[in-house]
């Protein structure tokens, strides 16, 4: 199955959110964190990607509004 890129988000919290939609929702997806993280920054100093399989892009794009 390969994944594609939903989106990426500026703010770790903000991927895992969207990532709890999904999942609530059916769709199973990945998060990739970018960049090196600092103790304490929460791991939002360089953002996420979420990925999803290529047939559920569109559904979650809906769910996403995006």
């Amino acid at each position: 199955m390969e994944l594609k890129l939903l989106k990426y988000f500026e703010s770790i919290m903000e991927t895992e959110v969207a990532k709890n939609i999904l999942d609530s929702n059916g769709i199973k997806s990945m998060l990739e964190k970018s960049g090196i993280h600092f103790p304490g920054d929460g791991g939002d100093s360089m953002g996420a990607g979420l990925y999803v399989s290529e047939e559920n892009l569109n559904k979650a794009k809906e769910l996403l509004n995006l």
